[in-house]
């Protein structure tokens, strides 16, 4: 079974070529509300806006 350190996410923009490595995430949710996904990103490349 993984354990969190075998874990790893990208998040691939549709707008960019350059993936990022999700550092960590949080997701909210609750009934009869809208859910709140808040991302920690990383880039590798020196260009990111």
């Amino acid at each position: 079974m993984p354990n969190q350190s075998d874990l790893s996410y990208r998040f691939e923009p549709l707008a960019s070529q350059d993936p990022f490595e999700v550092v960590s995430f949080t997701l909210d949710e609750a009934l009869s509300t809208p859910f709140r996904l808040v991302l920690e990103l990383v880039s590798y490349e020196d260009n990111v806006d």
